[in-house]
């Protein structure tokens, strides 16, 4: 029986949340935290302690609320490999709280990360500074799509905007997975995350190479932008 992720893979485990429209929500936020951070989280079995807990026990991190309900995470192992604590990093994050707040379920559940808890305790809602993530999309995406209004003139014309993009129901997970989207993996590197190029069928075009602090800034600069106006919604395939 252990407590903490294993050092042959990156993981932790959870406490199961007994309220089912919580942990229908936690299991939509968990597949975009371990994308992002390559950390498996499993639910804790009656044979497994957990390493974190989402409860509504007031004490620990304030993460999100519905309705009137607060929810908390709480670190219940000693997090030798810092996994539990980059989750509750994620989740108090800009990123973290954007993705909380996209979430609808099909019965209209909806959980807020912008709230004031009555001791006074705020969750961090400061100006996001974009400007660094704006330089890299311009950068390495501006060559097809029109990342702002300063480029719209130089990119190919079958290619829609951020803008245009901003306006799907799943954009989140299309710009933070967008490597694994056609077209994109046959020119695209992101650091420790995609394997090398093939060298039999090297890139077709000038490599796009990234971290995934780079992607972390291009998120807050997209999540950001006002989607486009195009009279009704762009439908997700």
């Amino acid at each position: 029986m252990t407590s903490t992720a294993q050092a042959q893979e990156k993981q932790i485990y959870m406490r199961p949340v007994s309220e089912l429209s919580t942990a229908q929500f936690i299991d939509y936020l968990i597949p975009r935290f371990s994308l992002k951070h390559n950390i498996k989280i499993k639910i804790s079995s009656e044979n497994q302690l957990p390493d974190v807990a989402i409860n509504i026990n007031n004490g620990a991190t304030p993460i999100f609320k519905n309705n009137e309900t607060v929810w908390f995470l709480t670190i219940l192992s000693r997090d030798s490999h810092g996994y539990a604590k980059k989750f509750s990093q994620w989740l108090t994050s800009n990123i973290g709280k954007t993705a909380i707040e996209n979430y609808q379920s099909e019965f209209g559940v909806r959980f807020s990360a912008r709230f004031e808890l009555a001791k006074n305790k705020q969750i961090d809602v400061s100006p996001v500074d974009i400007s660094l993530g704006k330089k890299l999309a311009a950068q390495n995406c501006g060559r097809c799509h029109a990342t702002d209004k300063t480029n719209r003139m130089k990119t190919i014309g079958s290619t829609p905007s951020f803008a245009a993009l901003r306006t799907f129901k799943d954009w989140q997970i299309r710009f933070e997975a967008f490597f694994t989207l056609n077209p994109h993996p046959s020119f695209t590197q992101i650091e420790y995350v995609t394997p090398p190029f093939d060298r039999t069928r090297p890139p077709p075009i000038k490599p796009i190479t990234l971290t995934l602090d780079d992607l972390d800034e291009i998120m807050k600069f997209v999540s950001q932008i006002t989607p486009a106006d195009l009279g009704l919604a762009v439908q997700s395939q």
